[in-house]
């Protein structure tokens, strides 16, 4: 089963998208906060724990460069 990482679904599209999607899937979500900490180092421990098969960011702030 693939594992998809989800990282700061902010506008919540993945997780309307999630019903539609197979039961092939398992789907992790990460989260972050606005404080300097949860945005680079916070985040980027959550990437690197999470050891997903696919990694999705809802848009390019420090949060697509960690995942590159």
């Amino acid at each position: 089963m693939k594992k998809i990482v989800i990282i700061n679904d902010c506008a919540f599209v993945m997780s309307d998208l999630i019903p539609y999607l197979t039961d092939s899937y398992r789907i992790q979500f990460l989260t972050r906060s606005r404080n300097l900490y949860s945005k680079t180092f916070g985040i980027f421990l959550k990437v690197l724990i999470a050891s997903g098969d696919l990694y999705h960011v809802n848009y390019a702030l420090q949060d697509a460069w960690l995942v590159n």
